[in-house]
């Protein structure tokens, strides 16, 4: 118990202070840089992740973000993604490729570290929360990207998915 403690401390106190310069850096704030998911920061998000899930799965997770994120984009032009029926899509449609790839609790894990380290309202969190899990589900029942975007649109459409916080 002892080397994990010290591991544990090692890696969120220590390190970033002998890598970055900082005594300590809030759980939200961002090393460096800025951009929404092509970035080359490391927030404490993505070093979780990391340390959780491993970095592959982590790394499969950001390109499914990625993915849902384009995919968004396409189908819903003018949207603006967030608390709407473009970014409810955009969750459901992220946790299922998660779910797809890389699994359920793996996916769950990824999502919830997503809206927990996010320094979103309480409303908001607990809409994208609703939203990952019915793309879990989605993701579980249909096993292929298209029929989950299918079943994405669907469940945003008929507003099963949560569109406002």
């Amino acid at each position: 118990m002892e080397t994990i403690t010290l591991l544990i401390i090692t890696l969120f106190f220590i390190m970033p202070s002998a890598t970055f310069g900082a005594t300590f850096i809030h759980p939200h704030e961002k090393i460096s840089g800025s951009s929404r998911y092509d970035k080359p920061d490391v927030k404490w998000e993505e070093i979780v992740c990391g340390l959780i899930i491993g970095p592959f799965d982590c790394l499969i997770a950001h390109n499914n973000a990625k993915q849902a994120l384009a995919t968004a984009e396409q189908l819903y032009p003018g949207y603006k993604l967030h608390n709407d029926e473009a970014d409810a899509f955009r969750h459901c449609f992220w946790s299922a490729l998660m779910t797809i790839y890389i699994g359920v609790t793996q996916a769950k894990i990824v999502g919830d570290n997503h809206e927990y380290l996010n320094d979103n309202p309480q409303n908001e969190r607990h809409m994208d929360l609703y939203n990952n899990a019915i793309g879990l589900q989605v993701g579980l029942k249909t096993g292929t990207p298209d029929e989950a975007k299918k079943k994405c649109v669907e469940y945003a459409r008929a507003q099963i998915l949560h569109i406002y916080p």
